[in-house]
C-alpha cells in the first residue's frame, strides 16, 4: 500500500482549494497526516530501514545534533539500523528519540507509554522529538488504540498512557494557554516507514 504518492500528488492541488476541515471521508492515513502537519509536526515519509537512517541522520545534521537520549531501547537498533560515529548517546542531551503505540488520525497526535517513556512525564523530556513509527501504527482514535494496546499486552499492561498533540513548542496559540503548566507541545519530527 502507497498512498503517500496519492497524497502528496493531491496535496499540491490543494493550495488552490479551500482548507479541509472535516477530513472524514479520508482515508485514515491521510488523516493522520493531514491533522499532524497542521499541528507543526514535521513528517518524513521512509519507504525502506535505510531512508529511516538516512532522513535521522539528516534531520540530526540540519539542527546540529550530535546526541539523544532514549528510555530503554534505541528505536533505531530496533529496527536494525546502525548509527554513524557522529551520533552519541547522552542522559542529558536536548533531543528525544523514541517509538510510539500509536498514531492517531482523528487528531494527528501521537500515543506514548511506559514503553517508550518510562514514567517520565512528557513535559519534563526534551522540546526536541523524534518519533520512529510504521504506518502500520496508524488508527483512528484514541479508543482503537487502547484497544489495541489490551489486545497487544500479554498480563503486564503499559501505564502512563500520554499523548503529544502539538508540535510548536513556542506556539502562543490558545491551546498552549489552557494547558499552562502541563502542556506536552514538541518539537518533533516524525520518521514513518511503510510496513504495510
Amino acid at each position: 500500500m502507497n498512498f503517500f504518492k496519492k497524497f502528496f500528488k493531491t496535496e499540491k492541488h490543494s493550495e488552490q482549494e479551500p482548507e479541509l476541515k472535516d477530513l472524514g471521508h479520508l482515508p485514515m492515513e491521510e488523516q493522520f497526516v493531514q491533522n499532524f502537519i497542521s499541528k507543526g509536526g514535521k513528517f518524513l515519509y521512509c519507504t525502506n530501514r535505510q531512508e529511516v537512517l538516512d532522513n535521522f541522520e539528516k534531520v540530526c545534521e540540519e539542527n546540529n545534533w550530535k546526541e539523544f537520549q532514549f528510555y530503554k531501547n534505541n528505536p533505531l537498533e530496533v529496527l536494525d539500523i546502525k548509527l554513524s560515529d557522529k551520533i552519541e548517546v547522552s542522559e542529558s542531551a536536548g533531543i528525544y528519540i523514541s517509538t510510539c503505540e500509536y498514531l492517531i488520525a482523528k487528531d494527528g497526535s501521537i500515543l506514548l507509554s511506559s514503553e517508550q517513556i518510562g514514567e517520565k512525564k512528557i513535559a519534563n523530556l526534551p522540546k526536541n522529538f523524534i518519533v520512529i513509527a510504521q504506518t502500520s501504527l496508524i488508527v483512528q482514535n484514541k479508543r482503537d488504540a487502547l484497544h489495541g494496546i489490551n489486545w497487544r499486552s500479554d498480563a503486564i499492561k503499559p501505564t502512563n498512557i500520554s499523548t503529544i498533540k502539538s508540535f510548536s513548542p513556542n506556539d502562543n496559540s490558545e491551546d498552549i494557554l489552557k494547558n499552562y503548566g502541563t502542556s506536552n507541545s514538541k518539537n518533533l519530527y516524525l520518521l514513518l516507514l511503510e510496513d504495510l
